[in-house]
């Protein structure tokens, strides 16, 4: 288990990640690792990736029902 909610994690020789989006980052990740960061650098650029979320928000501890 990763402390805190992270997008990918690397640990040792594996990477994982959850999620739709966070497989964007997790790509990223792995093309820096294979290739160098210049490389993860260029496909960011030409697919013009560049999270920056217009609305933020924490994940809650507790989930709360809609329904009273």
């Amino acid at each position: 288990m990763a402390d805190g909610h992270p997008r990918f994690v690397v640990d040792r020789n594996r990477l994982t990640g959850g999620g739709i989006s966070s497989g964007l980052d997790e790509s990223l990740k792995l093309i820096e690792l294979l290739s160098g960061t210049e490389a993860a650098q260029g496909v960011q650029q030409t697919t013009q990736y560049y999270p920056d979320p217009p609305v933020s928000s924490d994940i809650p501890n507790v989930i709360k029902s809609p329904m009273p």
